[in-house]
């Protein structure tokens, strides 16, 4: 352990970390075959067949936005910039906000984060082409988590994709990560998230801990971690690599951001980092992007391993008052949205629906009967709505969503002195499964 003035010199305690360290064992299952179904939107690792490519994950066709028609690969598919890597990669895809919206694509279709997707390919094809962006010089071999649309390159592969495995979660505070991670590089260099750093750099983004690191001779000297949130956001580098990984789900909780990541592995330590983009996009509120990276170190091994994941948002704050001179802000990201700061009683409504919104729509609406569906309250401490239509399996995941949205965008809100606006609110007064989703009986007849 030793203190280094480079990275501040007030006196903090720093581990040693050495680089490549290989833990865990391998396992896990592989994929099913899809039959002979299309393979449009559905989740790849290697060739998609004609007219395809797999393009993060995804068997899809880039398009021109604006002049390109997708409608000969489903009669409901259209290009948009706003699936895989919004605003920057522009895809055939279909759009959704139910299960139902997928079934004319075919069976095993499912409405993920306003997109259709559909079951893994079978593993029997080996080879094709690499995922967007991919991992320069990989050799393939590891198998595809599912693919996440915010997902940026990932290694071309060999292998088939994987099914859903066991849990092993992070604790808080640690983003999930089975170590602080990074890889020996040459000359004495180090490598953190893809990112290749020369023996002497400083201000290295630390994956498991709150601040940042050195590199000497292939090994990483970082603050001791005692995250308050977790690892910290940082800007975007100028090339952007990473591993494969799903993001199951996502909320944003004051200035913590939580995701629900899988991906294969089990052999080898990985590591996770959340970037943002050094831009936003006029709008109100602004809009930016946050990516997720995942270095899984060439671990090869096939077993689908799932992570709660934690950041700490504040550095993205920061930049946005480096651009807007303002006590408090609102960013509309591809995870929900951002609100820090001093927010209006207006500002704290508008946040707390927009991340029940956020919350609702990745809730799953599958049903056997109408018995296995309910009108639930969606009323947080500062916005009052309607209700919701859920699915009752899903009880538990609105109600923590609910409570974090409660204790942080709207803590204090009645004692600074808001007001909930209650507005006119028809309840259901029937509700059905109808092709197995819940839905309102009286909109379907």
């Amino acid at each position: 352990m030793k203190t280094m003035a480079a990275l501040g010199g007030r006196g903090h305690v720093f581990r040693m970390i050495a680089l490549g360290l290989v833990i865990g064992a391998c396992g896990g299952t592989t994929g099913a075959a899809n039959g002979g179904e299309s393979h449009f939107l559905r989740a790849c690792d290697g060739a998609c067949g004609a007219g395809l490519k797999c393009i993060s994950g995804v068997c899809t066709r880039a398009c021109v936005l604006g002049k390109d028609s997708c409608a000969d690969l489903a009669t409901n598919a259209e290009c948009t910039d706003q699936s895989i890597e919004p605003g920057a990669v522009v895809i055939c895809d279909v759009g959704c906000s139910r299960d139902s919206d997928c079934s004319s694509l075919g069976e095993g279709y499912e409405c993920q984060a306003g997109f259709c997707r559909g079951k893994a390919l079978s593993s029997g094809a080996a080879g094709g082409e690499g995922n967007a962006g991919g991992s320069p010089g990989a050799t393939g071999g590891q198998s595809n988590a599912g693919g996440s649309v915010d997902a940026t390159g990932g290694q071309s592969n060999t292998g088939g994709s994987a099914n859903r495995g066991g849990s092993s979660s992070g604790a808080e505070g640690g983003a999930g990560n089975d170590s602080a991670g990074g890889a020996a590089g040459v000359d004495g260099s180090c490598r953190v998230l893809h990112q290749t750093y020369p023996s002497g750099t400083t201000d290295i983004p630390d994956p498991a801990g709150c601040g940042t690191c050195e590199c000497h001779d292939w090994e990483l000297s970082c603050q001791e971690p005692g995250c308050e949130i977790g690892p910290l956001v940082f800007p975007c580098p100028d090339d952007i690599v990473s591993d494969l990984v799903d993001v199951d789900y996502y909320s944003i909780q004051g200035d913590k951001l939580v995701l629900d990541a899988r991906y294969s592995g089990g052999c080898k330590s990985h590591d996770f980092g959340v970037c943002y983009e050094e831009t936003f996009r006029e709008s109100n509120p602004v809009q930016g992007t946050l990516r997720l990276l995942h270095d899984a170190h060439d671990d090869t091994c096939k077993a689908i391993v799932s992570s709660n994941l934690v950041f700490d948002l504040r550095p993205y704050a920061d930049y946005y008052h480096d651009l807007y001179p303002a006590d408090g802000g609102l960013i509309s990201t591809n995870y929900g949205l951002y609100a820090f700061g001093t927010l209006t009683c207006d500002e704290r409504t508008q946040a707390a629906s927009a991340q029940m919104d956020s919350v609702v729509a990745q809730l799953s609406l599958t049903c056997s009967s109408a018995d296995d569906c309910e009108w639930a309250e969606n009323v947080t401490a500062c916005s009052d709505r309607c209700g919701v239509l859920i699915a009752r399996s899903q009880e538990d995941r609105l109600k923590q969503g609910l409570d974090a949205i409660s204790a942080s965008t709207c803590a204090g809100f009645e004692e600074d002195g808001c007001t909930l606006i209650v507005p006119p609110c028809i309840v259901p007064t029937a509700l059905d499964c109808i092709d197995g989703q819940c839905a309102v009986a009286s909109a379907v007849q």
